[in-house]
């Protein structure tokens, strides 16, 4: 097969199917598109809240009653960092998860 009969073939069913095409990528693109100002969003919300300031320390709560003590390093636009106690690590969530933990913040004593 010739360069010139591939590049007829390419052509004939992009040309067809070009409105199939432009809708497919559209549609991928609206997702990704979604997807990034849902994470913006959320750590925005995270950031400006006041419930939860830089360096705060908090306890997650992890698979079952597991108690995990941890203190927020850095609260970004797409990602917020935890450094984890027990382990001596850095845990990175993006910002759309931080919605579906279950955080708890211990209150002064009066």
């Amino acid at each position: 097969m010739t360069p010139e009969q591939i590049a007829d073939i390419v052509s004939l069913i992009i040309g067809n199917n070009l409105g199939v095409i432009s809708i497919f990528f559209g549609l991928i693109g609206a997702a990704i598109w979604k997807n990034t100002i849902n994470g913006i969003v959320s750590g925005l919300t995270f950031r400006y809240s006041k419930a939860y300031p830089d360096e705060d320390q908090v306890i997650f709560i992890l698979l079952g009653d597991k108690q995990t003590k941890a203190r927020i390093s850095r609260i970004g636009i797409r990602t917020t960092a935890f450094f984890i106690y027990e382990t001596n690590s850095r845990l990175i969530i993006p910002n759309e998860k931080l919605g579906s933990l279950m955080i708890q913040k211990r209150l002064p004593k009066e």
